[in-house]
């Protein structure tokens, strides 16, 4: 991410890897940007990556960090969008589970770890 210096906003510290929610520091950080009203450029000839998780060997307290964190941002100034992100992610996570019955693609305990952090992150923004 580029960004001039008068458009940069400062980070939230409760958020990111070592913080109490272990996750969308990123995304926090340029969805408040975009709500400023700075203007940006996206390029997909620069690019991220980031290896594929093994869900069925993926650490629990990793799962209920990362999905803390996504709780603590989707209520930190909720609207209209970020409900709808809630909703899309409960959504797939249900289905992930009820397929898991059948697939066992998921560790034990991967989903009762994944929703309680859901938890931990709205309750941190009450």
């Amino acid at each position: 991410m580029f960004f001039r210096r008068d458009v940069v906003l400062d980070f939230d510290e409760n958020l990111g890897v070592g913080a109490l929610y272990g996750s969308c520091e990123d995304a926090d950080f340029l969805y408040r940007i975009i709500n400023s009203g700075a203007v940006g450029i996206y390029t997909p000839a620069i690019e991220v990556w980031h290896p594929e998780p093994d869900f069925s060997n993926i650490s629990l307290s990793k799962v209920e960090n990362y999905a803390a964190g996504f709780g603590y941002f989707i209520m930190k100034d909720m609207d209209v969008i970020k409900c709808f992100l809630f909703i899309l992610l409960v959504f797939k996570k249900t289905v992930q589970l009820l397929m898991n019955m059948f697939t066992n693609n998921f560790q034990s305990g991967y989903f009762k770890a994944f929703f309680s952090g859901l938890i931990k992150g709205i309750k941190g923004h009450e």
